[in-house]
């Protein structure tokens, strides 16, 4: 996911590694020098021949260079690793996600399904030919069908549902 990395995040990590050379050069020239003072007051030679001074200088350059690429693929391995770090949350998102349209739609299907289960319910009941009333058991109305009120039409208009029994009788 390339596009999901700004450009401030990758400049960082993967500037340019002038620092690091300019570093190393001036640990080069330090080599050099101390080739130098090597050869004029540990050797005590006078006069030093510029010749002498190429193999510490060279070796500089090369341990400048040496530096640079292995700062340039340590930098390199970071931004893949975080590149895959990135990939990697942007999976969990996107099933996370999934996973919440899923279940939406899960729990949508089974409204749907309680509610066409209790309308099939309500039309079995008022389909009985006879008076029908229900109670749970802690004696509160549940369900009741027209025939039940049309046989006692004392309680049209009385009766709600979650009322107890000794309410309906009063």
């Amino acid at each position: 996911m390339e596009n999901d990395w700004n450009a401030e995040e990758v400049r960082w990590i993967d500037r340019p590694i002038l620092f690091e050379v300019v570093l190393a050069c001036v640990g080069g020239i330090f080599v050099g020098v101390v080739a130098f003072l090597q050869q004029r007051f540990v050797l005590g030679l006078d006069f030093i021949q510029a010749q002498n001074l190429i193999v510490p200088f060279f070796v500089g350059g090369v341990l400048a260079s040496i530096v640079a690429y292995f700062v340039r693929l340590s930098r390199r391995r970071l931004l893949e690793r975080l590149k895959a770090e990135r990939v990697t949350s942007n999976f969990h998102k996107d099933a996370q996600d999934k996973l919440s349209v899923s279940l939406q739609a899960v729990s949508k299907a089974r409204e749907t399904d309680l509610a066409e289960k209790e309308r099939q319910f309500q039309y079995a009941i008022e389909n009985i030919n006879i008076g029908f009333i229900l109670w749970d058991d802690q004696q509160k109305l549940i369900r009741w069908n027209a025939q039940y009120v049309d046989f006692n039409p004392e309680f049209k208009g009385k009766l709600v549902s979650g009322m107890s029994f000794e309410e309906l009788i009063r």
